[in-house]
């Protein structure tokens, strides 16, 4: 789905000049108290899917600026029972049926619980087709399923109707499971305007002072991902040189900031390469890709068309990548929406490692890694699909999967990742289909050779993380590290995991890695010199919280912790040296931070959460005339 939230995004602001600056529920798309009680109603129905749509051809009669449809949806199908006499189609209930015809004749209907059935005199045959003429006032408020609003004073109108909102306009078979084989879409609007939607331009005729767009999109589709745009918009039109050809690149922003922007939508074509180089080839090679600018925040992925409010570059590639994560590919239900969302979101990322410039991707998984640790009494999969607003909670569904997915990478290896995923994607059962967790997991065991069922378990259906606490002793050449892992979350779960130190001591580093399955351990590491301070997930590729990381001393007599630490560090010598007389701090480049003098105990407190990321180094002198050294590490 979409996305709008880039929680990603949000981590990078602090150095990505085209970032957002803070994380906004309303980025997560699509949800209104509308759509869930849409999504209400239609669970209140409780029907059984009974028939396979095979096409729709759709003809809306549309006003930028009106929040009102006049439709005409034909609709072809195949039953799903012998004999079937009555077939069923999800719309809301505010929808006006004006007639349902069949063969040029009407047939009977009724419209309850807002669900349309439609009788017929006879049995059905293999392939029938049936026509629906409709209108009414669309949802319009919330997240905006239907939308009719303005863009600096001009009228637009457009559609955003994951994950329920379709019915809300439309009668189709909304719930995942059904995709419709293509689809044709007929915009009728005012002549000034220009209607957008799915697939290539088929023709535009005009009566009247009204405009016909016709959009044909033969690609199999979810209802869920059926929309349309119509405003006062410039187009522009590209291209962009792919594996299997060249592929149309389109346009179409509002005309007013048009010149501005479209500059900023250019990275698309290099990420367009980029993708369909990693991934598999762009499934829609035959039709377009682009953007159609709406007036909501973020962007949603229609397929060939994603809906854009602008061009965060992070933005731009998380509607990319949907194109083959969550529209090529679908989540098979919403409870696994992080199949959609968190992998893509992991994608996106990757343009920090491979695409652009600049050593952005360690600071992406710092980033991602802090913001995956906000919810660790909630799992990634969702237990509760009606609370629209919880199922696309920016951490659970987009950042901490996308974080998930990071180590998934590197507990089987970038070969078998990257060869499992273009192998999930690539799939028949589940090309222009439906996946489910299970769908990804077997063909990444397959291309690793590795049982990964524990993996997916324990991330994705356990909540929570390990807090490790951490005791370390010098001992010569060696480290002794003692280390206790506790679940942030409330059930004690025991988590297996990577685990590295790295103890850095004057300008070197050793590091050690192994893997934590048990509830405490210890490990030994050999060290060349003095050890300064001991950092536990030096280089973030693991989802850990550390809670403190304490040196215990032989026969030092100044204490520093935690060390390494980003709030907090207290200084403390022994009892026996007295107070402290006097103290200076300065940074690796010799430059003086702190001084205190007659400190009324033997400890001082710093808050060390403004100061920039680094080495610190200084004196303690005590009241008993001792001078003792200390170093620290601020992390950023």
């Amino acid at each position: 789905m979409v996305r709008y939230i880039f929680l990603i995004i949000l981590a990078l602001c602090e150095f990505a000049s085209h970032a957002q600056t803070q994380f906004d529920l309303e980025h997560v798309h699509h949800i209104s108290e509308n759509e869930l009680l849409l999504y209400k109603a239609h669970e209140a129905s409780n029907r059984a899917r009974d028939v396979d749509v095979t096409y729709h051809a759709c003809h809306w009669k549309i006003d930028p600026g009106f929040a009102y449809i006049v439709g005409k949806v034909t609709t072809e199908f195949i039953p799903l029972e012998s004999n079937q006499q009555i077939i069923h189609f999800d719309l809301l209930k505010s929808m006006m049926v004006d007639s349902v015809t069949y063969k040029g004749t009407r047939v009977s209907f009724s419209h309850e619980d807002n669900v349309l059935a439609i009788n017929f005199t006879q049995a059905l045959s293999n392939k029938e087709s049936v026509t629906i003429h409709y209108q009414g006032i669309p949802v319009t408020d919330g997240l905006s399923t239907f939308k009719a609003d303005s863009f600096r004073g001009s009228p637009v109108i457009w559609t955003l109707s994951q994950p329920y909102g379709a019915p809300g306009w439309w009668p189709c078979n909304s719930a995942l499971g059904e995709r419709i084989d293509s689809i044709d879409i007929f915009l009728d609007i005012p002549e000034e305007f220009i209607g957008v939607s799915h697939g290539l331009l088929q023709d535009t005729s005009f009566y009247a002072d009204r405009a016909i767009y016709h959009w044909k999109h033969k690609h199999s589709i979810p209802s869920y991902l059926v929309a349309f745009a119509a405003g006062d918009y410039t187009f522009f039109e590209d291209q962009v040189q792919l594996k299997e050809g060249v592929l149309p690149f389109h346009n179409y922003l509002y005309t007013q900031v048009a010149d501005s922007l479209i500059n900023q939508a250019a990275i698309t074509k290099e990420l367009l390469q980029f993708y369909d180089s990693i991934l598999v080839p762009y499934p829609y090679i035959d039709e377009k890709y682009g953007h159609v600018q709406f007036t909501r925040n973020g962007g949603m992925e229609h397929t060939t068309i994603s809906f854009m409010n602008n061009f965060n570059v992070e933005l731009v590639g998380h509607e990319l990548v949907h194109q083959w994560v969550g529209d090529l590919v679908t989540c098979a239900s919403w409870q696994e929406l992080w199949l959609n969302e968190g992998v893509t979101s992991y994608f996106t990322g990757l343009m920090y490692e491979f695409v652009l410039e600049g050593d952005l991707f360690p600071r992406w998984r710092r980033l991602v890694k802090q913001a995956s640790l906000t919810r660790p009494n909630q799992t990634i999969y969702a237990t509760d699909t009606t609370d629209v607003i919880a199922l696309f909670d920016g951490t659970l569904r987009y950042t901490k999967p996308s974080y998930i997915m990071h180590m998934l990478r590197n507990q089987v290896g970038d070969s078998a990742f990257f060869s499992g995923f273009r192998n999930y994607l690539s799939d028949p059962d589940l090309v222009y289909g439906f996946a489910t967790e299970d769908d990804l997991r077997e063909h990444l065991e397959a291309s690793s050779n590795q049982d990964l069922t524990w993996f997916f378990e324990q991330w994705i259906h356990e909540p929570g993380h390990p807090i490790i606490t951490v005791n370390w002793e010098q001992f010569g050449n060696k480290i002794r590290v003692n280390w206790e892992q506790n679940s942030a979350a409330e059930n004690g779960y025991v988590y297996r995991t990577p685990m590295s130190f790295t103890a850095f001591h004057g300008d070197q580093q050793s590091t050690v890695g192994f893997e934590i399955n048990e509830k405490t351990g210890e490990v030994i590491l050999p060290v060349s010199g003095m050890v300064d301070s001991l950092l536990v997930d030096y280089d973030n590729q693991v989802l850990i919280e550390v809670d403190t990381v304490i040196q215990q001393f032989n026969s030092e007599s100044v204490l520093v912790f935690p060390n390494p630490s980003k709030y907090r560090v207290t200084i403390q010598v022994e009892n026996s040296l007295g107070n402290i007389e006097s103290i200076e701090l300065s940074d690796s480049q010799g430059k003086t931070i702190y001084t205190a003098a007659n400190v009324p105990a033997n400890y001082v407190e710093l808050n060390v959460s403004n100061w920039p990321g680094g080495v610190y180094i200084g004196s303690v002198n005590t009241t008993s005339g001792a001078t003792k050294e200390v170093k620290f590490v601020v992390q950023q």
